[in-house]
Formats: C-alpha cells, sequence, structure tokens
C-alpha cells in the first residue's frame, strides 16, 4: 500500500469525503458504489466491481436490465429457461 498524506475528518453522519486527485485517480464518479474490506492492518476501501446478480460473478461484459446486472452465460440460461416455459 502507498500512504497519501491526505487525512480527512469524520463527519456527524459518519461521512469521509474522498479527495478529488484520489476520485480522479480511480475513475469514482458520482452514484458509483464503494465497498469496504477489513484487514488485519486495518480498513480498505475501494471501488465495487459490478456483479451478476444471479452469479454473483464478475464479467466485463455485462448487461443491463433495468439497474439489475446480468453475465451472458446467466442471461443465456434466463433465455433459454422462459423459451421452454
Amino acid at each position: 500500500m502507498k500512504h497519501t498524506g491526505m487525512t480527512r475528518p469524520v463527519d456527524d453522519l459518519g461521512r469521509i469525503v474522498i479527495p478529488k486527485e484520489l476520485r480522479d485517480s480511480m475513475d469514482i464518479r458520482p452514484t458509483d458504489r464503494m465497498e469496504f474490506w477489513m484487514t488485519d492492518a486495518g480498513m480498505v476501501l475501494r471501488k465495487a466491481e459490478e456483479r451478476c446478480a444471479v452469479c454473483g460473478g464478475v464479467h466485463g461484459d455485462m448487461l443491463d436490465v433495468d439497474g439489475m446486472k446480468f453475465c451472458r452465460v446467466c442471461a443465456r440460461k434466463i433465455s433459454k429457461k422462459l423459451r421452454t416455459e
């Protein structure tokens, strides 16, 4: 890990502002989801990866259906199941 030397206060609601330089370097945009990980050394904050709503896998080519993400493998399975019913 690399220390940035930046610090930010926690407000009354428990929020912390991520410095603009870090948001830009990590391509974090408004509405992006962030995930928190606990390690023996402390907490890690990172941009959440889009996961398939069915299998939970992380895939680069996700289908978006009304805000839900599906990998193509699961989308094919759903489509096949719908055709057989």
